[in-house]
């Protein structure tokens, strides 16, 4: 049910979002995840591209033989040297997801993450850490709460756990993440509210209350 939520809330995103925010741009290229249809059916890989449309370059291959998930949702280390990602990989009409790295200019990809469902990673400004949403099975309930780790995927630890917790978002300073919370797996994803908490996970506060970035 979760992992159900966490897919419809990153296509909600997507969705949402104005034209062209899908992916992200370093300095003289953008990320993005790339469908190519045909035989690869529904396999995505990602790609740079110059702002003004030339220079392609494919980054990933994933290692599928179900041509069905792949990578998406690449988010640049600061300084532009390489990307952080989230690879599906299905098993059985299943999704797992993880968290990869892999240089900017392409080539061997580095897991961060061993899953089964991580994903809507987010470096801090000084590219230390990395806040992203995993989720948590448990015999009451199962949860997608915020994690924190290094940017080589070392020291993970949870940031907060109260809820369904999505889209993490470091402050300029990176003293505060804000993110998107609903209260339970059961509530439909337009409810879910702003929140924002300091980097170490303490003062949880809406975006009514007066502190924000």
């Amino acid at each position: 049910m979760v992992k159900r939520l966490l897919l419809t809330a990153l296509g909600a995103l997507l969705l949402s979002a104005p034209a062209g925010s899908g992916s992200t741009v370093a300095p003289s290229r953008i990320a993005f995840g790339l469908d190519l249809g045909g035989l690869s059916g529904d396999l995505t890989s990602l790609y740079t591209v110059r702002p003004d449309g030339s220079g392609l370059r494919r980054l990933t291959v994933p290692p599928t033989r179900q041509a069905l998930g792949g990578d998406s949702g690449p988010v640049w280390a600061p300084g532009g040297k390489s990307l952080v990602f989230e690879r599906n990989l299905p098993y059985w009409g299943t999704d797992r997801m993880h968290l990869m790295a892999v240089s900017a200019r392409g080539g061997p990809t580095r897991q961060l993450t061993p899953g089964p469902f991580d994903a809507m990673p987010s470096f801090s400004p000084d590219g230390r850490r990395i806040a992203f949403t995993r989720v948590v099975q448990s015999l009451v309930a199962s949860t997608a709460s915020l994690f924190t780790m290094d940017g080589g995927g070392r020291h993970v630890a949870p940031l907060l756990a109260d809820g369904i917790d999505l889209s993490a978002a470091w402050s300029p300073d990176g003293s505060t993440i804000a993110f998107s919370r609903l209260d339970s797996v059961s509530r439909p994803l337009e409810e879910a509210t702003l929140y924002l908490a300091d980097s170490a996970g303490s003062n949880l506060r809406s975006h009514h209350q007066p502190n924000r970035f």
